[in-house]
């Protein structure tokens, strides 16, 4: 070989090893990040999981903290009155006429109530400005969802069997 000229076979021998290298220090570069992103992904789905497993544990506390007065009212017309169900049957409902129910009480006559939604506003004026209506008196929503179901599965069917249903929901439920 002439003094001057090149060692063409060091030359490549030496460019395989410098792409090798370089292949080698790409490919742990692709995996570092890949197993970045791996464990991003991971902690990820570990903090969704954290916040799911909060909600929940604050879903469950909810239903079973007693409520303020909307909620209230707004679960018990959900879970209450809205699942009344009433014996349909002539046959198996109370028999006779009305009229001469003996110490029942009924109105004689209906009157309109004029001035109600007025009034209907100035008392929720005062239970929202007193905080009353706002403040955790009532009966929880799980509570209230049992007794809906309990009630659900019953049917109305007397006059008696109505009124106890009613007081049971009526004065079973605050403080």
């Amino acid at each position: 070989m002439a003094e001057g000229s090149p060692d063409y076979k060091a030359l490549y021998l030496e460019e395989q090893c410098r792409r090798k290298e370089e292949q080698r220090r790409q490919s742990a570069q692709k995996e570092a990040e890949a197993a970045r992103e791996t464990e991003q992904r991971r902690r990820e789905e570990e903090q969704r999981r954290r916040e799911q497993a909060e909600q929940a544990h604050e879903r469950a506390g909810e239903k079973t903290r007693k409520t303020a007065l909307p909620k209230f009212l707004h679960a018990c017309h959900n879970h209450l009155y809205s699942n009344l169900t009433v014996q349909t049957d002539w046959t198996q409902s109370t028999r006779g006429n009305t009229a001469n129910a003996n110490n029942k009480l009924r109105p004689e006559k209906l009157v309109l109530w004029a001035d109600f939604p007025a009034r209907q506003a100035a008392i929720w004026e005062g239970l929202t400005e007193s905080g009353f209506a706002s403040d955790r008196h009532f009966t929880s929503l799980h509570t209230l969802e049992e007794t809906g179901e309990a009630v659900r599965r019953r049917v109305m069917n007397t006059a008696q069997h109505q009124k106890g249903i009613t007081e049971a929901k009526m004065n079973s439920h605050t403080d």
